[in-house]
């Protein structure tokens, strides 16, 4: 058993978010194994959680800690023992002697809360938060970054994490092909996003044709699934897919799959829809960018040309 421990000063720090250091503690038979300290650089809520994740860590005991950097945890496998407080060695004890849930290491004002010594049990966690919380990442993406393949790939898990599903891919519509490209995806396997082309006419049709998101409970009972044999193979139970449009011009979609059977709920698709709205507008205005780049590198050897000219007369 791995567990890690953010301290300061030799007590638990208090706010995980914006935490310096963890503590690795390896735990066996009741006794503590092995420690080793680590750094953590990373300050985006999807960024810090996979670090602790990488770092092969099986429950978090910290101090308070935001809602989506819980669940981001939560989402990796990583169980979360917030509000916790005290000097580090008696709280590694405590954990031991399973005394963690004792008053004395629980932070003031939350001895309420120590449900949240175990990970939440599904549909207790704020999901507006985490929804904001990737809105704003995907736009502050959208804002900073002019490469639209990192815009997809940040759209893509950050849904995967807000949502808690399987995974998320984002399509582009190939006007000459009548064909969904792959842009990016996160959370499925090489073998079924290679598992063949993806017709815009035959899969999901009506998400596309009627510019309307459209909810597949059972991928194996629906005629709208172009692959069911490789969606089952894929572990893969519901589909929310969502078009992506420009003006009047039909960009992709962004598709949403479950393990589990899923009722998408008004507020699923609504944040869905509004992911597709703001990372197809990214991908445009990368598009425009670059287009307006190549414009001013030819006014600019314009502008050369004709400055030599005088210069010669």
């Amino acid at each position: 058993m791995r567990i890690a421990i953010s301290h300061q000063q030799g007590r638990i720090s208090p706010v995980f978010d914006v935490a310096a250091r963890i503590l690795l503690v390896d735990i066996h038979n009741g006794r503590t194994v092995r420690r080793n300290e680590r750094a953590l650089v990373q300050m985006d809520s999807l960024a810090r959680a996979r670090q602790v994740s990488q770092f092969g860590v099986e429950l978090l005991i910290c101090g308070a800690i935001s809602w989506p950097l819980e669940n981001a945890l939560s989402s990796m496998g990583v169980q979360v023992a917030a509000c916790i407080c005290g000097p580090v060695n008696e709280v590694i004890k405590a954990y031991v002697n399973d005394k963690l849930g004792d008053p004395a290491f629980i932070m003031p004002g939350c001895l309420d809360r120590q449900q949240r010594l175990t990970t939440k049990k599904e549909g207790s966690v704020n999901k507006h938060n985490i929804n904001y919380d990737t809105l704003v990442r995907i736009t502050k993406a959208i804002s900073t970054i002019q490469d639209p393949e990192e815009i997809v790939l940040i759209t893509v898990e950050g849904v995967t994490h807000a949502l808690n599903v399987k995974g998320c891919a984002l399509f582009l519509f190939s006007e000459k092909s009548d064909e969904l490209k792959l842009a990016g995806y996160y959370g499925l396997s090489d073998e079924y996003v290679d598992k063949g082309p993806v017709s815009a006419i035959h899969s999901i049709a009506s998400s596309l044709q009627d510019r309307q998101p459209v909810a597949i409970f059972d991928v194996s009972d629906d005629p709208r699934i172009q692959y069911p044999e490789a969606a089952i193979r894929e572990g893969i139970a519901s589909i929310l897919s969502s078009p992506i449009i420009i003006g009047d011009r039909l960009l992709g979609c962004l598709r949403v799959y479950t393990a589990e059977p899923w009722e998408f709920t008004l507020s699923d698709v609504n944040f869905v829809q509004a992911v597709a709205q703001l990372v197809g507008m990214g991908i445009e205005m990368c598009r425009v960018n670059q287009g307006l780049r190549e414009s001013i590198d030819v006014l600019e050897m314009m502008q050369d040309s004709t400055a030599a000219q005088l210069t010669v007369l």
